[in-house]
């Protein structure tokens, strides 16, 4: 009953932020539950059968001052205490209080005896038993939740409620359980309403392009700096949801003009060692009944325990890949692509104070994919290989500073990527079919470093209940390449060649880019029943040199008592990142294109050049939506949803003509409107150059 407390406490107005994972870990602390009450009936059966308690009984008047804490435990197991909660004393006499702003209790003039303590806040709940038979008595009392509460598939939990924006949670449990084909985590996003598989096999989200989105692992960005698509790979084993936003409101999100997708990885444990061992055994290929090599073999480990003692604990996870997957439609022995790829993370979680919590994360995942784009109409001598070798590294520091949190964040990013061809000799496009080597070639090495800093102030009372947010971060990416382009001939009905196509010398280049922001919101608590997220981010991008202030807001009404009839929505302005591909677009090798008569001579041609027309700026999209929810029951739920994104200065190339000269022309785009239907009108204008 009596433990020791720290001077150094974490004050936490409203656990109910933390009761997600409280929850989450419910099971777990039944058993420790069970135990303690076993413990404490023991004790109390010792007590009254003891002869030296009969002897301080009530009728020698004595009495007692009660005093002490009440608290939980957060997400990384670090004590916090709770204000405003209810405790009940019953036993000689009934006597009830509540604990102040820093958690604290005292209850004077306790007669001698034996009493049941009930604490309760907001579904959080102790029960013990208490002996006062001294003139001081000090507690201290945890909460923990009353029942254990289980997740669902596609879910709405309580933190997604409670967000304005459009928002799915893929959980563990579905990314463990469902079919997933090549057991990634973004091949289960598609189990959200609004997001796709495109043709080209990349996942858009909410209407927008995959290059348009953004893409978050344990908030940090993992883009490619290149192309803007996400570029990483992490074994399933690690990740605890995944999480799609679209439209998000609160300021902190930045640089897309679509939706975000947000990947939180586990935390690891820190009582006992946990290891699992799965997809041992390989697939084999069976050809007409006989065994023809290996089809697949995706063997994953992962291993997670504690270090030392509540104090440092580690995760590691390994997965192999190698995968071939057939195109039926080709001859045999020339109809497979092969993917080979390999990822390891590797993280460490430290509890360093009850005021101080932070972890280290790092991530490979070289792969190579033989043969890629293969299909019925291009053969396996005309496909490139990609070959790709990336790895980052992420530290985060959570500290209590005053009565707020201060969140830190640094990252480092490295992803390089090769494109090869098969041979030298001139690419072929025939009326059905392609042949030989491969018209382009790339080397590309990328990197980008990033630093963050997040403030969450302490609730503020004025007019409501305000949680104010405040930072600013920092990111700085370069990119050097290397470009090879050679001739390509396509043929006509005679099999003859019709048109020609020749590029100048390769060509090699350099360019890097300083993007920086500032944000502040405030979750604004105007009444019970309604919210609002009000914020403003101001962000810079040193490709276009350009600054763009960024405001957004949001709302959330509870229409019925019971909270399960939910309105919200909001508006906000969104500015895209300008991929590293676009600003080196001019440095790309020119072509030339010639039409070719029936003997082989040029009739005709036209050289191009590459040119940025108008120069670049950053997309920008403004986005609406309204959604109204309504929980039927506890595992239905019913949702009427629009949203409506604008998007204009969209990067397009186009080319253009005139005679025997012309140009490649990477532009802006007219505006493009996407509404929910995910229909897209796209109107051009043709400048000049």
């Amino acid at each position: 009953m009596h433990r020791r407390w720290s001077n150094k406490r974490r004050i936490c107005r409203s656990p109910v932020a933390a009761r997600f994972h409280i929850e989450r870990t419910a099971r777990q602390m039944t058993l420790h539950l069970m135990a303690a009450r076993i413990v404490v009936a023991l004790l109390v059966l010792s007590w009254l059968g003891s002869p030296s308690c009969s002897q301080q009984t009530p009728t020698e008047g004595g009495t007692a001052t009660l005093h002490g804490t009440v608290f939980f435990r957060d997400a990384s197991g670090t004590p916090c205490v709770v204000a405003g909660a209810s405790i009940l004393l019953t036993g000689q006499v009934s006597l009830e209080t509540e604990t102040d702003q820093n958690g604290d209790f005292l209850i004077p003039a306790v007669p001698h005896g034996v009493y049941t303590a009930e604490v309760s806040y907001s579904g959080l709940k102790a029960v013990e038993s208490v002996g006062v038979n001294t003139r001081d008595v000090n507690l201290s009392f945890e909460l923990k939740p009353e029942q254990q509460v289980t997740s669902v598939v596609v879910t709405t939990d309580p933190s997604e409620s409670q967000n304005p924006a459009p928002t799915e949670t893929v959980s563990d449990r579905t990314l463990r359980d469902a079919p997933n084909v090549d057991e990634r985590f973004a091949s289960a996003l598609p189990l959200v309403p609004g997001v796709v598989r495109g043709p080209d096999g990349h996942v858009n989200l909410k209407g927008a392009r995959n290059t348009q989105s953004g893409a978050l692992v344990n908030s940090a960005n993992v883009t490619d700096p290149v192309t803007g698509s996400p570029a990483i790979n992490l074994p399933v084993d690690v990740v605890a949801s995944v999480q799609v936003i679209s439209n998000p409101y609160d300021p902190q999100y930045g640089r897309f003009t679509g939706a975000v997708s947000s990947v939180e990885t586990k935390t690891s444990n820190y009582e006992s060692f946990h290891f699992s061992f799965q997809n041992f055994i390989p697939r084999v290929r069976d050809e007409g009944g006989s065994v023809r090599g290996i089809d697949a073999a995706t063997p994953r480990m992962t291993l997670t325990g504690p270090l030392l003692e509540d104090k440092i604990a580690i995760t590691q996870s390994f997965e192999y890949r190698f995968v071939q997957t057939p195109v039926n439609s080709l001859p045999a022995f020339h109809r497979d692509t092969k993917l080979e790829s390999f990822d390891s993370y590797t993280q460490l979680d430290f509890a360093i104070s009850t005021r101080q919590t932070a972890n280290v994360s790092v991530a490979f995942y070289p792969q190579r994919l033989d043969y890629l784009g293969l299909n019925t109409f291009t053969t396996q001598e005309s496909t490139p290989d990609f070959h790709q070798r990336g790895y980052q590294i992420n530290l985060q520091d959570s500290y209590i500073v005053g009565t707020g949190l201060l969140s830190s964040q640094f990252s480092y990013k490295r992803f390089d990527a090769d494109i090869t061809a098969q041979s030298d000799d001139p690419y072929r496009v025939e009326l059905e079919t392609t042949e030989r080597g491969f018209f382009n070639r790339q080397r590309r090495r990328t990197w980008r470093l990033g630093w963050q800093e997040v403030y969450h102030f302490a609730p503020r009372k004025f007019a409501g209940t305000h949680q104010i947010t405040a930072g600013l971060s920092y990111e700085h990416s370069a990119y050097d390449g290397r470009q090879t382009f050679r001739p390509v001939e396509f043929d006509g009905v005679a099999n003859a060649p019709v048109e020609h196509i020749t590029f100048t010398p390769p060509t090699s280049f350099s360019v890097d880019q300083n993007e920086a922001a500032w944000f502040a919101g405030d979750q604004w608590a105007v009444v019970p029943r309604l919210t609002l997220d009000l914020g403003v981010r101001l962000d810079h991008d040193g490709i276009t040199s350009s600054n763009h202030a960024v405001p957004r807001a949001g709302f959330l009404l509870s229409l019925t008592r019971d909270g399960k009839t939910l309105l919200k929505g909001g508006v906000g302005l969104f500015y895209d990142r300008v991929p590293l591909l676009a600003a080196t677009f001019s440095d790309l090798p020119n072509r030339t294109v010639a039409l070719l008569g029936p003997g082989g001579e040029p009739t005709s041609s036209v050289s191009y050049q590459n040119v940025i027309g108008g120069g670049l700026h950053n997309p920008r999209s403004t986005s609406w939506s309204l959604e109204l929810d309504r929980q039927v029951f506890s595992s239905l739920s019913l949702r009427v949803a629009y949203e409506q994104r604008r998007t204009s200065d969209d990067l397009v190339v186009e080319p253009i003509s005139r005679g025997t000269a012309g140009c490649s022309r990477f532009r802006t785009e007219d505006p493009i409107p996407i509404v929910s239907s995910r229909w897209q009108r796209v109107t051009s204008l043709v400048k000049a150059c």
